[in-house]
């Protein structure tokens, strides 16, 4: 059977349809996958998700409802993170979404994201019996410490590359400046040491698409940080309401020699990639290395190390499933308890 998820989140919008085949054993099979960088933390108007915001999103929600079906799917499963989360117009938005589409959304607390975003971690490193999980968006980060398989401490922090992006950058400017991401680097350790959250662990499991351009840009610095002239890519545009948004179909494999680095490694690429505040090759490299996330990795890379520095972390690996997979696993739990006569 095929069921169909969708994440909204502050940057992207991303589509699986998975297959549950494999999933009697812990394993997950995503048979289809596509991605629009719709940024809607960008679209908001007084704390409220513009009606702009809210018409293109339906228009893609619309699409990926459509493409599900077509691939044979008929379960369609859609939630939000900090996107709705984090407006003052949530119960609107998704009544007016819900009208337009018939589709209902599940707006997750940041506490239901942080255990998501871990099953799924735990169903790629099963073996992972104690670390850090990082799982940072567009408008929030969710941390989680575990020991021996149980979380330890977790806390959901309001900051995501899209929200430190627009806070902390001058105007008209597509990078950070250096001050700007001290700045970034402070408020993160602020929001952390106010949470309260404790981690005693080196090792970092790292969930999301900011993660994903981290170790893209790590697989080109391990040499001499060349950049071929010609970056293959199968990012598209598409037209949603009349203007042109980043579409990405599929998964691109071009991520990193490997899938662990130390954060020596993560420093080196830091330090070189955020001179593109004064630096218009180095810009251009990132164009064209992860052009749908060109303005928003660097705020993300200087919230990460923040994290890493405050945390004592010193190996990072790499997490390619994450709150989606975890909320597929929930739904088949659901579904399981829902038809399993409880034992008395």
């Amino acid at each position: 059977m095929l069921y169909c998820v969708t994440d909204i989140g502050s940057n992207t919008v991303k589509m699986n349809i998975f297959d549950t085949s494999g999933a009697a054993d812990g394993r997950i099979k995503s048979v289809f996958a596509e991605s629009i960088t719709l940024g809607l933390g960008g679209m908001r108007e007084n704390g409220c998700l513009s009606s702009f915001g809210i018409r293109a999103l339906c228009e893609v929600l619309g699409r990926y409802k459509f493409n599900s079906a077509e691939n044979g799917c008929d379960n369609f499963y859609a939630f939000a993170t900090a996107s709705l989360r984090n407006v003052t117009n949530t119960e609107d938005a998704v009544e007016a979404v819900r009208k337009k589409t018939g589709i209902s959304i599940a707006v997750l607390t940041g506490e239901e994201e942080a255990l998501l975003s871990f099953g799924g971690m735990k169903s790629e490193y099963p073996e992972a019996s104690s670390g850090l999980m990082i799982d940072m968006g567009g408008g929030s980060t969710e941390l989680i410490s575990f020991t021996e398989n149980c979380i330890s401490s977790s806390v959901s922090i309001p900051a995501g590359c899209v929200t430190l992006r627009d806070l902390f950058r001058e105007k008209e400017k597509a990078f950070p400046s250096p001050d700007d991401c001290k700045a970034i680097a402070l408020r993160i350790c602020e929001l952390i040491s106010s949470s309260c959250f404790i981690t005693e662990h080196s090792e970092a499991y790292m969930i999301g698409g900011t993660a994903r351009a981290v170790f893209r840009l790590a697989g080109f610095a391990s040499g001499n940080i060349e950049v071929p002239e010609k970056q293959e890519s199968n990012i598209e545009y598409i037209t949603l309401c009349g203007k042109r948004f980043p579409f990405r179909s599929g998964y691109n494999s071009s991520l990193s020699h490997n899938l662990s680095i130390n954060t020596e490694e993560f420093d080196t690429v830091f330090d070189f990639y955020s001179r593109a505040y004064r630096d218009r090759i180095i810009a251009n490299h990132i164009r064209a290395i992860i052009p749908e996330r060109f303005d928003t990795i660097i705020p993300g890379m200087a919230a990460q190390k923040a994290i890493f520095d405050y945390c004592g972390i010193s190996k990072l690996r790499l997490v390619t499933a994450g709150v989606r997979e975890g909320y597929f696993l929930r739904i088949l739990s659901d579904n399981f308890t829902a038809k399993t006569p409880v034992e008395c």
